[in-house]
């Protein structure tokens, strides 16, 4: 069944609403109705600075990019993004279609 992968970029330590943004973006999406998401943190990459970064695991007070993704319809997405487009926040997001199937079944 066809599915939109909406993932979100932000970081570990931005905040919104007294939440970490990341945060902010699960609760609306539960609220929503949306059954699933996931925040991913990073653990290296790099950036519009180009400057490559690790991020070692000891170091809590570094502010580590954040991947909020969901896999939901067309329909929750327009909801979710419209919800997200009344708030003063920034962030960039990447929108794609995507097959969604799930395999095997519980016992």
């Amino acid at each position: 069944m066809n599915r939109v992968n909406l993932r979100f970029y932000t970081y570990e330590l931005q905040e919104h609403h007294t939440l970490y943004l990341y945060e902010w973006l699960l609760v609306l999406a539960h609220r929503l109705g949306i059954k699933a998401g996931t925040a991913i943190r990073a653990t290296a990459g790099y950036g519009r600075f180009a400057d490559s970064h690790a991020y070692p695991v000891q170091e809590l007070t570094v502010n580590r990019p954040i991947i909020v993704e969901f896999i939901i319809t067309e329909e929750e997405a327009e909801k979710l993004l419209t919800m997200i487009a009344t708030e003063d926040v920034q962030m960039h997001y990447t929108r794609h279609l995507v097959e969604y199937h799930e395999i095997g079944g519980a016992t």
